[in-house]
């Protein structure tokens, strides 16, 4: 996103909320998150696994419904859109999953996973189809040598590659991005992630990126949202946020990321205990068994989301305390 200009939002999420029934039980998986992504961004979604990163991601992908609140693309509501008139916007948001091994049709080669995107697209000539997954696959750093190869002849990094070329080839304003190097060796890691960058700086895509590693939050996006038990608890600049987090949470998620010299001495914030479970959420706030800063009223009352000077906002009872510190 252009610095002085301010762009209408790309895609906004307005108190979602997602809730699954479990026999007698409501499983609170994401309970009333809002977000904005403006046309350009790079956004960070992170928290711990069972927080409720993928089920958000699902919900707007609209894979699940979402129990209650909107969610708008281009200022259009499409959380409720009946899927016929839905399938004209399915191109415009995609998605590259996690395990690339899994996503991908084992009976497909590589030519065919990439080409129907474009036939469900209304694409049908067979050399406009093949031009453009040639394209494509330049761009993935793959070759016409891959067209015919099926997942099981391809590496882990190339599965992914093919992955990241099915969800940009019908040309998406955004790209959801699922854990999208957890599944892959260290080696092949950081050459993704650096794809993933220059394919957005070339195609000028929004991500959204759900992860739980910080060190790819810090390399690839410019705003972090951090998810805690199905809530944001706190968000803002990367930078802002990585050099003083305000949330206890936040403390605690950034303290675990390594350090590259071991002689350098970083204190490790651990939470004690266990994370609520999103069957029965506390009445208070949802980190405060677990927080070394409790206070009485944590347990009474659950933090709003609060906005800081600038572009940060923290959920904490504790925030005004922490602000003036």
């Amino acid at each position: 996103m252009r610095r002085g200009i301010k762009l209408e939002p790309l895609l906004e999420v307005k108190n979602v909320k997602k809730w699954f029934r479990s026999g007698r039980d409501t499983v609170h998986a994401v309970n009333g998150i809002s977000l904005t992504i403006h046309p350009g961004e790079v956004v960070a979604l992170v928290g711990e696994s069972g927080c409720g990163k993928s089920t958000t991601s699902r919900t707007i992908l609209r894979l699940t419904d979402p129990t209650e609140g909107q969610i708008l693309y281009k200022g259009i509501d499409i959380s409720r859109m009946p899927e016929k008139q839905f399938r004209a916007y399915r191109s415009k948001i995609q998605m590259v999953f996690q395990d690339p091994t899994m996503s991908l049709n084992p009976l497909f080669t590589v030519k065919r996973t990439l080409s129907e995107p474009l036939r469900l697209q209304g694409i049908k000539g067979k050399d406009e189809i093949e031009s453009r997954i040639i394209q494509m696959l330049k761009k993935v750093q793959l070759g016409p040598e891959h067209l015919d190869r099926y997942p099981r002849q391809l590496s882990g990094g190339q599965r992914q590659r093919v992955g990241i070329a099915r969800a940009l080839i019908t040309d998406p304003d955004l790209v959801i991005l699922d854990e999208p190097t957890s599944a892959l060796d260290m080696s092949v890691k950081l050459s993704v992630i650096n794809l993933l960058r220059k394919l957005q700086h070339e195609l000028n895509a929004s991500y959204l990126l759900i992860t739980h590693d910080m060190n790819t939050v810090k390399h690839l996006c410019s705003r972090v949202m951090v998810m805690y038990l199905g809530r944001i608890v706190e968000a803002g600049p990367v930078s802002e946020v990585f050099a003083n987090p305000k949330h206890p949470y936040t403390r605690a998620l950034l303290s675990a990321i390594p350090v590259a010299d071991p002689t350098t001495k970083k204190e490790r914030i651990r939470l004690i205990g266990d994370t609520p479970s999103p069957v029965s959420l506390p009445k208070g706030c949802s980190l405060a068994d677990r927080c070394p800063m409790a206070e009485p009223r944590c347990k009474e009352r659950q933090p709003e989301l609060q906005h800081l000077p600038g572009e940060r906002m923290v959920a904490c009872h504790l925030v005004e305390e922490m602000v003036s510190s």
